[in-house]
């Protein structure tokens, strides 16, 4: 094990009742350090960890300043991206694919942003079929934003989304979906002169 010998002369070194405490904890003889066992794993198997990584826990190892070491020790086992270790070394010892995990909530979140989308235009080509203002001073009392509300109200995946990413409710985004809206009926008026 090493040892350190700090400014009071006392020796500090690494604990093997650390082991009860911190079970994740890992001492490497060949480096003389500490690691995270799930962290260095799941960096050893080139998964990334998308929160910030400790490089003293996953690849360096922890074998400075014997005296804190506890209070560092601590310090990683409350962090973010040891909590994503120990979520993705659960899978991996499960055999799930953690990448196909989150392709497939990449996939739902996806499919909620094409609905909620769809739920966006069609008061907007309701708007203009009927010839009715969209906006209004404020903004939330226009009949663009209450009919949004409205759908809102009965579908709480788009009342999430709205809250979520207001900006697709702005003025340039009405002008977009009117304009988008136009272009379509341009080109259907156009495909069925060329079939006549």
């Amino acid at each position: 094990m090493i040892k350190e010998v700090d400014s009071d002369k006392i020796r500090k070194h690494f604990q093997r009742s650390w082991y009860r405490k911190f079970t994740w904890l890992e001492w490497d003889a060949s480096k003389q350090a500490a690691f995270c066992h799930l962290s260095r794993v799941i960096t050893e198997q080139n998964m990334k960890l998308t929160n910030s990584t400790e490089p003293t826990f996953t690849t360096e190892g922890y074998s400075k300043n014997w005296k804190k070491a506890k209070e560092r020790i601590a310090k990683h086992g409350h962090s973010s991206s040891h909590r994503e270790a120990v979520t993705k070394f659960a899978h991996l010892v499960r055999g799930t694919n953690v990448a196909s995990m989150m392709n497939i909530q990449k996939d739902k979140d996806r499919q909620i942003a094409t609905d909620c989308l769809r739920h966006i235009f069609t008061p907007a080509i309701f708007l203009g079929k009927q010839g009715l203002a969209f906006r209004r001073n404020p903004d939330e009392e226009g009949n663009f934003v209450q009919l949004l509300q409205l759908r809102a109200a009965e579908n709480p995946s788009l009342m999430s989304w709205l809250n979520k990413y207001r900006s697709y409710t702005s003025h340039q985004v009405q002008n977009e979906v009117l304009d988008l809206r136009i272009a379509s009926l341009y080109f259907v008026r156009c495909e069925s002169k060329q079939f006549l």
